[in-house]
């Protein structure tokens, strides 16, 4: 609906859209044949270069570059100039992932440049509105209008934020637009609630520039924002999951440690009473490895503190050498049913005492060890080997290869 060629090109320079006067004046029958292409491949690629010079300068200082003279050819005119403007598109996270381009021709009229504008203003899928220093409007976009249930910008002229279906959030409204006159400083992406005609609430990601004269002095208040209600509520359907998996696990250890206490003591009153040797080897190992069961249950419940915020991630001294070692006890029945030789490498000349993560780590060692033991087959074997990469006054950084 922009009345003239316009496009949009990722920071690659390739185009990802052009709308049907782009295409026309590229020689194209159709955006699918424009998509992925470069100025190169266009009938104006004796000036690809600079344009593509000029892509990375509006991407790296995300600043708009409006209203400048370019050389330019199709394949219906000869070189000509025409007046061009290209706007750095953001994401979320301020960062620019694709170039608006407009061009038109540099014999246009000052009527047809408003007209332009008003276009490409009334198209942009976000909320747009401007303020005066007084904070009543100045004009807005047909979205903005629709939200605030008027049926055309041109009525909302001359109001305020108190005379809106948001008038309880017109206050703070107010305050930030006189901070922002008063700084002159751009606020970018800050969550805002705002209150819709029919009463709903909704979640708004707000950016707001000051409009400065010729004078740089602020006359009033550009705004422009979207509406992430529904991302918000993704994100808390997520935060909620997360919070009810870990009250899960933190239940379900708490349920489970209790008989692993009654199995320990049962292993060793076995041990205790056999005079059977093949028994009581067995009766030891069964100890051993519920003890590391329990171990690795104590450690899932601190883990689950972790998760929630109720306790922070600690850094603390241990053998790594005997970690290993407890953990391949704790898989040693499994690998004997199976036939499995496990092979363990620790460097001689390496420190066996360390400060970090231990319970993180532990996690890892019996997530692999476990994938290993489940896929080796019978008579098959499995490596641990710790290698250690670089080393310096306090700090070692190491591998740890689970080969099967």
């Amino acid at each position: 609906k922009i009345p003239c060629p316009a496009f949009i090109k990722d920071i690659n320079s390739q185009f990802l859209y052009g709308n049907s006067l782009f295409i026309k004046a590229a020689g194209l029958n159709s955006l699918t044949e424009l998509i992925g292409k470069t100025d190169h491949d266009m009938p104006w690629k004796k000036f690809a270069k600079k344009y593509q010079k000029d892509d990375r300068e509006v991407i790296a200082k995300k600043l708009p570059k409006i209203d400048y003279d370019e050389k330019h050819q199709n394949h219906l005119i000869p070189p000509t100039s025409v007046c061009v403007s290209k706007y750095p598109l953001m994401n979320a996270d301020n960062e620019v992932y694709a170039v608006l381009g407009i061009i038109a021709d540099s014999r246009t009229s000052e009527e047809d440049e408003a007209s332009l504008l008003n276009s490409i203003i009334t198209h942009i899928p976000c909320y747009i509105f401007w303020k005066d220093k007084a904070g009543k409007f100045l004009g807005c976009n047909k979205q903005f209008a629709k939200s605030a249930g008027y049926k055309n910008p041109k009525s909302l002229i001359g109001k305020t934020d108190f005379d809106m279906p948001w008038k309880e959030q017109a206050a703070k409204y107010v305050q930030d637009d006189q901070s922002l006159i008063q700084s002159k400083k751009i606020r970018l992406d800050v969550e805002d609630v705002q209150t819709r005609q029919d009463g709903q609430e909704i979640t708004a990601l707000v950016s707001k520039v000051p409009l400065l004269n010729q004078d740089d002095q602020a006359y009033g208040v550009l705004g422009i924002y979207t509406d992430i209600t529904e991302r918000k509520k993704k994100e808390k359907m997520i935060e909620a999951a997360s919070d009810a998996k870990s009250r899960f696990i933190a239940n379900i250890s708490h349920d489970i440690r209790t008989p692993l206490t009654g199995m320990i003591g049962l292993s060793q009153s076995i041990y205790k009473k056999t005079h059977d040797n093949s028994i009581k080897s067995d009766a030891k190992s069964l100890i051993m490895a519920t003890n590391e069961l329990l171990k690795l249950l104590n450690e899932v419940i601190e883990v689950v503190k972790i998760d929630s915020g109720d306790l922070k991630r600690k850094k603390e001294v241990f053998n790594l050498e005997a970690l290993i070692h407890a953990t391949m006890r704790l898989f040693q029945p499994s690998l004997d049913s199976k036939n499995i030789q496990c092979e363990f490498q620790y460097p001689k000349s390496l420190h066996k005492h360390f400060i970090s993560y231990k319970t993180f780590l532990c996690r890892v060692l019996l997530n692999l060890v476990s994938n290993a033991v489940k896929f080796t087959g019978e008579h098959g074997q499995i490596k641990i080997i710790v290698r250690e990469l670089t080393q310096s006054a306090d700090i070692s950084e190491l591998e740890i290869i689970i080969e099967d």
